[in-house]
């Protein structure tokens, strides 16, 4: 969402998670087992003053966090905490699961929670702290790292939701029963100082349902011709100059290495077509992501460069021990042109990209399908650019340009929120406590990279979001209360304003919507005024629906539109037969439209940029008249 800010200067900023609307769019047999390993709750507390709710933006209001029981880089203890906090006034059932990933590609789950089936009740209010032995913990890795996510399922007065904690890397000692957790620079840190023959045979057990078993006993991971070795999350090492990548089709007996990122979001599942199971991890192919191969006892590179649309390396004779390195860098040509984008996690002082590596062995020509050791703040971002960069059509700009990831946007109130500054970066902030980080929103990420590429392409920038407010309570955002007041998704605002933010939203919708389909979804992290109450983050918007926001509920300002109007209008142009319009289409009209502007862009100037693109009465043209009638931004 955007906002106009002191000095002038135009940032684009921010967003949260859950419901749906009609009306929004229509081993040692010393081991205790898992299930019985987790302490009673160390602490619940009653009656006490919890946050305020409303600006929790968590599903349900019940928040859900790791606690390391330390404010040092690193701490060893027997066990971890995992709080669990209803913000709301109604009791809530839960259901906690811890989630682990490590050694060679092992997960497993756990309830934490003390249950083995049904739920606990959370009072309103109430905070819970459960306990899980460190020899419980469902992944144990020895001199190597796994990280640990607390899901939780929340059901209160019928509806039920989910969401995720931001993961916790940690490590074991050799009796599996004291662990150390650490922070994510000291986690970054400690992957950079594993010993790699640790790493190319990680030691440790993992939780097989029924015990825990010594990862040297199991079957190894992989496919035909390779094994899979262990990983490691660090800081973005320097890299080799990329080569230019190997021919097609490829040399006999060579063999091509994938690499996915592991993402997880709290607002996915929500109806749209792509990373779209829910919070649980997903896999996002690390398009045109910066890589290179090593071979274990062998000084120099082996492979370098960039990886290609499917998130894989060109083709290379392969035979023995590996380690492939990724970083949170991308590039590909677009016109000719190098269009470079650095993902960069902000921790102190320090912004740096991040790397992932992971250990494989190759005994035949193959292709080899490798993943990236857990989830991160920085995967999660990354997981979305990557997307934008596989697209054909999502407007790349050449050029070198940044995220920071946990950095807050500068000049922002507050200073925790997310943005799209101009010239300058975008920023997605780690989200103001209890909250959770704003990393976790795919469709916030997607509609500040809207903002990114549209003002690369066509520059709007006489927009002001206090030219135009109207006294109706459905179309202000006077219950906005998890984040700024200055638009929403249905406030009534100035014309240009609302085709600015407009086009954020129908941005992230096309990263994460087939238009094939007709489901097209979403995910609003802001409240969404309804005649029957106000629905919370994340809001599912229908953006196929044809309800006409600003027709049905606002009043009759002259050179006025709707957010959710105008997303509708945009996707209905890029997705409806017949005579449905490109991007480039979509990009020339609205070019078009803001050149030919005096001052703030108006219907006006996009219906003559339709006769000048397409021409007077063309298809086209009737196209974009006829939709702006339907969706009320005529």
């Amino acid at each position: 969402m955007a906002g106009l800010y002191p000095g002038m200067k135009k940032l684009y900023v921010l967003g949260a998670t859950l419901l749906a609307s009609s009306l929004v769019g229509c081993a040692g047999n010393d081991d205790p087992q898992p299930n019985r390993s987790f302490a009673e709750p160390e602490a619940s507390s009653r009656g006490e003053a919890a946050p305020d709710p409303e600006h929790a933006k968590w599903p349900l209001d019940v928040a859900v966090e790791i606690d390391r029981g330390c404010t040092t880089s690193s701490c060893r203890g027997t066990s971890v905490a995992i709080n669990v906090t209803n913000l709301g006034r109604d009791d809530a059932q839960i259901v906690l699961v811890l989630a682990a990933d490590g050694l060679d590609g092992r997960t497993a789950r756990v309830r934490a929670d003390g249950q083995t089936t049904g739920t606990v009740r959370l009072a309103g209010g109430e905070r819970r702290t459960f306990l899980v032995n460190a020899n419980a913990l469902p992944v144990q890795p020895l001199r190597t790292l796994a990280s640990a996510t607390a899901e939780l399922t929340v059901t209160v007065g019928g509806v039920t939701a989910t969401s995720i904690s931001s993961p916790v890397v940690y490590e074991h000692d050799p009796d599996f029963r004291t662990v150390t957790l650490y922070d994510d620079a000291a986690g970054l840190d400690r992957g950079g100082r594993l010993d790699p023959r640790d790493v190319d045979r990680p030691l440790g057990r993992v939780w097989s349902g029924r015990a825990f078993v010594d990862v040297a006993t199991l079957p190894a991971n992989g496919g035909d011709g390779y094994t899979i070795g262990g990983a490691t999350t660090t800081w973005g090492p320097s890299a080799p100059v990329p080569q230019p990548p190997s021919g097609d089709p490829p040399p006999p007996g060579s063999s091509n290495v994938c690499f996915d990122l592991k993402v997880q979001y709290n607002d996915a599942g929500i109806g749209e077509d792509y990373i779209n199971a829910g919070t649980a991890v997903q896999k996002q192919r690390a398009a045109y992501m910066r890589a290179w191969i090593t071979k274990s006892g062998v000084p120099g590179i082996t492979w370098d460069g960039y990886l290609n649309s499917a998130g894989c390396t060109g083709y290379k004779a392969l035979s023995g021990s590996y380690t492939l390195h990724v970083q949170s860098m991308f590039e590909k040509q677009v016109g000719g042109a190098p269009a470079h984008h650095d993902v960069k996690f902000h921790s102190g002082t320090i912004d740096q990209v991040q790397g992932w590596t992971r250990a494989f062995t190759v005994s035949a020509p193959t292709t080899v399908l490798l993943e990236a050791l857990s989830t991160s703040k920085t995967a999660n971002v990354s997981g979305v650019m990557a997307r934008m960069y596989a697209g054909s059509d999502t407007w790349v700009p050449a050029g070198t340009n940044t995220t920071y990831v946990d950095k807050g946007c500068p000049g922002l109130d507050p200073p925790t929120d997310s943005c799209y500054s101009p010239g300058d970066a975008v920023y997605i902030g780690p989200g103001a406590s209890p909250a959770p980080a704003q990393s976790s929103d795919k469709f916030l990420v997607a509609h500040e990279y809207g903002h990114f590429v549209q003002m690369n392409r066509f520059f709007l920038y006489q927009y002001d979001y206090n030219a135009v407010s109207d006294s109706l309570a459905a179309c202000r955002c006077d219950h906005v209360v998890s984040a700024n007041q200055y638009h929403c998704i249905q406030s009534l605002e100035q014309y240009e304003a609302a085709f600015v933010e407009g086009f954020g939203h129908f941005y992230a919708s096309k990263l994460f919507n087939n238009r094939l389909e007709t489901d097209c979804h979403f995910g609003y992290y802001k409240e969404v005024w309804i005649l029957f109450g106000t629905l919370v983050p994340t809001v599912p918007v229908d953006c196929a629906s044809t309800i006409q926001w600003r027709d049905a509920h606002c009043s009759a300002i002259p050179n006025s539109a709707v957010e959710m109007d105008v997303m509708r209008f945009l996707w209905a142009l890029y997705s409806t037969l017949p005579d449905r319009l490109t991007m480039d289409e979509i990009g020339d009209l609205l070019a078009a439209a803001a050149a030919n502007s005096p001052g703030a862009m108006t219907w006006n100037d996009i219906k003559a940029a339709a006769a000048q693109v397409f021409g007077l009465g063309s298809a086209k043209y009737n196209k974009v008249v006829n939709q702006a009638s339907i969706h009320a931004v005529d």
